[in-house]
């Protein structure tokens, strides 16, 4: 007759499903209790409680009622392996998914939420692990699936819920296979978890605010629809009602801007929007909260940077105040950057287009000499763009009147020209080059018109007085003929 030998996990004949079941308990009992300090036979406790619960399942017949609880109790050791494979994890699914289906088939008990809770985040876990070491898609899947159903059905907490939820849309942000879809469900947990916020939990509404944004500017980089990036600035303009602390104020109010000042270049703003409006106060605050850092840090001139081309942005049309404004900042950035070409082509393109608001030729010639240090300094994709840039200062500076300044505009047209790689482009400056030429023999055929017609005058005018005085002369000689005749 055999006796139970808590060291390998045998069973008495005779003995009771319940018997077999209540030693994997005790086995596991002394498991969980026992340190690797004062056990070192730690592991082969749970090997035993694994032994003794696979005894007792395999002498229970599908329709047991007692069945569901012994899986539960394998599944529980099972998950204790720190690295277990695919197989392993296929199987603990298994008899899980039988837990629940029995579960929810019958009214003789449910599943402990704890239970349930445990089960599917360490199957979760493990599956993550997995993926992180194989990018198996499979295991990416078995991972969101668990967390998930941790997140719906057995947190026992809405703390619990936010957390599982918000590691969702945390992966299927991050995951290797990026795309809508992916994007789409983090969206979703996402707003899952928002909704399971209290009104006062402002640090977990920031962090899921902060994912959202996220999301929204991927979507946007994808896809390049004006509705996600509108969608990823209103979430950080949000974000910033929720009372970040600083640094989380500095970075989403720059977050904020970058974001501006990418839609105002891909998208069409006009001067009231509200959106550049509120831009502007958010760069003045972000200036603010850098008040006590040096002007020459990167942080402060970023944020300068960004405020100044907000400010300036020529199809906002923006007023004379903000021109000024923008240009002091452009020339306050310049002190630390002065080779900048993106920077000297701002600056120069917010003079220029203050003088035409204006007529004030004021900083005119800084606005050409700017775009001819940034012409030298800029990369050869952008060197077509700035010389075309310095053609039309030259030609408005003209006004289709100086030969001098129409014949710099045409040299840098055609150097656009020379310099572009696209072909419309090509044409278009190569056609205002032309164009100035035309002007400009225009202009000299008239100016030699008027210069012969001036000469004409004045001989006609000399002529005229010489004949006037031959004229007077004749008759004075005859006036004095007739007065000695008489």
């Amino acid at each position: 007759m055999r006796k139970y030998c808590c060291c390998f996990g045998t069973e008495t004949p005779g003995e009771s499903i319940e018997e077999v079941h209540r030693k994997g308990i005790a086995a596991w009992e002394h498991y969980r209790t026992s340190s690797p300090e004062t056990s070192k036979g730690k592991p082969q406790l749970l090997t035993e409680a694994i032994d003794f619960y696979n005894q007792a399942l395999t002498r229970t017949q599908a329709t047991n009622p007692f069945r569901p609880t012994i899986l539960i109790s394998l599944v529980l050791a099972l998950l204790e392996d720190k690295n277990p494979s695919p197989a392993d994890l296929a199987l603990i699914e298994l008899h899980f998914a039988e837990v629940v289906r029995e579960y929810n088939a019958s009214a003789n008990g449910t599943l402990k939420r704890n239970e349930g809770y445990s089960i599917t985040v360490a199957l979760g876990g493990h599956y993550e692990r997995l993926y992180k070491l194989s990018s198996n898609l499979n295991e990416f899947n078995r991972c969101l699936s668990n967390y998930t159903e941790a997140a719906r059905s057995y947190a026992p907490r809405p703390e619990d819920q936010i957390q599982w939820f918000s590691k969702v849309a945390e992966l299927h942000t991050t995951c290797a296979e990026e795309s809508d879809l992916h994007l789409e469900k983090a969206l979703n947990a996402l707003h899952a978890a928002r909704g399971l916020c209290q009104d006062d939990a402002y640090l977990q509404r920031l962090q899921i605010s902060d994912g959202t944004c996220t999301v929204h500017k991927k979507r946007y980089a994808r896809r390049k629809e004006k509705a996600d990036l509108v969608a990823a600035i209103t979430e950080c303009d949000y974000a910033l009602t929720l009372h970040p602390p600083e640094q989380d104020r500095i970075r989403l109010l720059n977050d904020y801007l970058f974001s501006v000042c990418v839609f105002m270049d891909d998208h069409e703003i006009g001067s009231g929007s509200s959106l550049r409006l509120k831009a502007i106060v958010r760069g003045r605050e972000l200036l603010a909260l850098f008040s006590g850092h040096l002007d020459s840090e990167e942080p402060k001139r970023k944020a300068t940077l960004m405020l100044a081309n907000i400010l300036s942005w020529m199809k906002a049309n923006p007023s004379n105040t903000e021109l000024d404004e923008a240009i002091a900042f452009y020339s306050e950035v310049q002190r630390h950057k002065p080779r900048d070409p993106d920077l000297l082509g701002k600056k120069a393109a917010a003079i220029w287009l203050r003088w035409r608001k204006t007529g004030n030729r004021e900083g005119l010639q800084e606005a050409i000499d700017l775009s001819i240090i940034a012409l030298e300094a800029a990369s050869m994709s952008k060197k077509s763009n700035i010389a075309s840039n310095i053609g039309a200062i030259y030609l408005e500076k003209a006004k289709k009147q100086n030969i001098g300044d129409l014949e710099q505009a045409r040299e840098y047209y055609r150097k656009a020209a020379e310099l572009s790689s696209a072909k419309t482009d090509k044409d278009l400056f190569e056609g205002s080059a032309k164009h100035i030429s035309n002007t400009i023999g225009w202009l000299q055929e008239s100016a030699g018109f008027e210069f012969a017609e001036s000469r004409w005058t004045e001989e006609e005018e000399g002529r005229g007085r010489t004949r006037t005085r031959r004229l007077s002369g004749e008759r004075r000689r005859s006036l004095s003929r007739k007065a000695s005749i008489g």
